[in-house]
């Protein structure tokens, strides 16, 4: 799961002055800067100072930031929080691809825990065990798998600046000696959170591009006038300590409209001692009640009660997940990727996978476009080409899945578990299961299971309407 980063209030403007220089290194001030190198004499126009200017420093931003750096872009992160990877928004469960993706071992400093597969739990109790024999994701301590991304991105030559709070950003043109005409330049209005030496001040920052990585409240989509999510969950997830957990490489995902309505629950062991339980829900279907209200419902279940016991809380996230890929996804000088963007995936809620598979396709396009000089919306366009003919398509087929199991009732979900309960279809699962591509299990379980497409057919007929609201 991966959950909003809360929106931060709109300060008022500070004093102005002499910029500050770099905050001292203390007990109160995290590690990295909170101010700005101001380069000079970079010959980018008359006040271009950057290149790019990423806002939001999760794994979109860092990896989008690490890319363009590499290939010789000046690239400024913006991260609103003074300690990049807090607060956690996330499950914490990352894909065993999603590491060779972005060329990081898995066992480093942040790991926690290998997980091989998960029990499934039917509403009526029924249980279900998929696992395999081989690693398919990892367990891993986000804000510290945060931190290995950022020091990357800053190894590359990236900027990343901690307590930058990204306010708007205004669009004109400057004349272009390779273009032989005008180009886009955004100049980024940025608040800078006090430090132990370094009071509250705003920064304007100028570039050729603006990147949108600041997750399902993105201010950069707002102030750049995206259209919003389609639908957007609520979630929960409480960290807890102290537990005996007997068979830690699986995780817990249980379902059912009185613990989770619209969506799951979880528990994914971070090792033998310990836990991340929460859930989502779809408010449209919680009948008034908070995501908080269903969380103790699911700490009332018998297995699950066995399984927390004696557990005590350590970490707890509010949070939300948007569903639904942006229609667009670029304008003139910027950009958006990961949660701004929509790129959750509607069956699970995660978001690390296509977050970073984004921030890929997002640098093949932009590094040869700002290389010509060039960032406006036709030169950046062949980014939303290439989404949609990759992570897109995935993403259009979860969410019809998604909106054939919002409407599943719960003697419906345990008939759907029933018929995976068998030996042979738990085995095609096994084979071909693919917890960020999971279209590539549908033809596979119908040609093992044929009753199965009383619900690939809903799913199929829900994929081709929404292809039809798009175009």
């Amino acid at each position: 799961m991966s959950a909003r980063r809360t929106a931060s209030k709109r300060p008022p403007p500070a004093p102005s002055g002499v910029r500050p220089s770099p905050a001292a290194k203390d007990d109160t001030v995290p590690e990295g800067p909170t101010s700005f190198r101001r380069p000079g004499g970079i010959a980018r126009g008359p006040t271009v100072e950057y290149d790019v200017t990423v806002v939001g420093g999760g794994p979109a931003g860092t990896e989008t930031g690490r890319r363009l750096a590499e290939a010789g872009l000046k690239v400024v992160v913006l991260e609103e929080h003074l300690d990049l990877g807090s607060p956690v928004q996330c499950a914490g469960l990352v894909a065993t691809h999603t590491f060779k993706l972005i060329g990081l071992d898995p066992h480093g400093p942040f790991h926690q825990q290998e997980v091989r597969g998960g029990h499934i739990v039917a509403p009526n109790g029924r249980r279900l065990l998929l696992s395999h024999p081989e690693v398919h994701a990892h367990a891993v301590d986000r804000a510290g798998f945060d931190r290995a991304l950022a020091a990357r991105a800053e190894a590359a030559g990236c900027e990343i600046v901690r307590g930058a709070v990204y306010v708007d950003s205004t669009l004109r043109h400057e004349p272009s000696r390779e273009m032989g005409d005008l180009a886009p330049v955004r100049d980024v209005i940025v608040h800078q959170r006090p430090t132990a030496d370094q009071p509250t001040r705003r920064t304007v920052l100028t570039c050729r591009l603006l990147v949108g990585a600041d997750g399902v409240g993105s201010e950069v989509a707002r102030t750049c006038g995206f259209p919003g999510a389609d639908e957007v969950l609520s979630g929960l997830e409480i960290e807890l300590e102290g537990l005996d957990i007997p068979d830690p490489e699986n995780v817990h995902v249980h379902t059912g409209s009185d613990i989770a309505p619209g969506f799951f629950a979880w528990i994914v062991p971070k090792g033998r001692h310990g836990a991340r339980v929460g859930l989502c829900i779809d408010v449209t279907r919680g009948r008034g009640k908070s995501a908080l209200h269903y969380y103790h419902r699911y700490l009332e279940r018998p297995d699950v009660a066995k399984l927390v016991a004696g557990g005590h809380e350590v970490n707890r996230i509010v949070g939300c997940i948007p569903l639904g890929l942006r229609a667009r996804l670029v304008d003139d000088g910027v950009m958006l990727v990961g949660d701004a963007g929509g790129f959750a995936k509607p069956t699970s809620g995660g978001g690390i996978y296509m977050a970073t598979w984004g921030a890929k396709e997002l640098a093949e396009v932009a590094v040869p476009a700002l290389l010509s000089a060039r960032s406006d919306r036709i030169s950046l366009l062949p980014y939303e080409k290439r989404v949609w003919g990759s992570i897109g398509r995935e993403l259009s087929v979860g969410e019809a899945m998604r909106r054939v199991f919002r409407r599943m009732s719960d003697a419906e979900l345990d008939t759907l578990l029933e018929k995976l309960d068998d030996p042979k279809v738990v085995a095609t699962i096994n084979r071909h299961g693919d917890i960020d591509h999971p279209s590539r299990l549908v033809l596979p379980l119908v040609a093992r299971r044929p009753s199965l497409l009383r619900y690939a057919w809903p799913a199929t007929r829900e994929l081709v309407r929404g292809w039809a609201r798009r175009t």
